[in-house]
């Protein structure tokens, strides 16, 4: 069996990183891992360590804005080393200028979708809308990143 593929988180709010993070790794262990990402430079490195690795990332989730650039910025950079990656924005609950900011990167094609930050654990809207998009990631055809089987 192929190592279990990498949802990547990239946030530089510590709250939203752990709550985020913790969420996925309750709910999707063992079948996916969770990479942290506290910049869109530290995101690069990780994204670069796991294609050296030929480790597969099927999910990015990234804040709009990040300590050292845009959200949507780092989650093109991570797609080019992971073609077949989902790009999601993670937004806070009740953020009216986030839910308005969003619909440039959807509306441009510089992200797929979005979904809220977990508000409580469990989070089950959540992990509703997380259950979807790795259903999306794993029926896309012709992703180069997933191995025989997904």
């Amino acid at each position: 069996m192929s190592d279990p593929p990498f949802l990547l988180v990239i946030t530089s709010d510590p709250e939203t990183l752990s709550r985020v993070a913790n969420e996925l790794e309750r709910r999707c262990a063992p079948d996916y891992e969770v990479a942290r990402a506290t910049s869109a430079q530290e995101a690069a490195a990780t994204s670069e360590r796991l294609a050296l690795d030929q480790r597969r990332v099927a999910l990015i989730l990234s804040s709009l804005k990040l300590s050292d650039g845009d959200g949507w910025e780092a989650m093109a950079f991570v797609r080019t080393r992971h073609p077949g990656a989902l790009r999601v924005h993670i937004l806070q609950s009740g953020n009216r200028d986030e839910n308005l900011m969003v619909q440039r990167p959807l509306q441009m094609g510089l992200a797929d979708h979005y979904t809220l930050v977990p508000l409580v654990s469990p989070d089950e809207m959540f992990h509703a809308a997380i259950t979807e998009l790795l259903a999306e990631w794993v029926l896309r055809p012709s992703l180069t990143d997933r191995a025989p089987g997904w």
